[in-house]
């Protein structure tokens, strides 16, 4: 069976850090930012996690 690697999301995590450090956003934009990265980053590793076991 071929399994594909998952995708490597570790610019967009450093993408919305950045953001979030950015003077021109103003709170409602940063909120969101910061959501978006709480939400993103465990299913990150999950996917990892799941790479990992299938490769295996």
């Amino acid at each position: 069976m071929l399994v594909e690697h998952a995708d490597d999301k570790s610019m967009r995590l450093a993408l919305l850090e950045d953001l979030q450090r950015c003077s021109l956003l103003d709170k409602r934009q940063c909120d969101w930012l910061s959501d978006e990265h709480y939400r993103i980053k465990p299913g990150i590793q999950r996917e990892r996690d799941a790479g990992f076991y299938l490769n295996n």
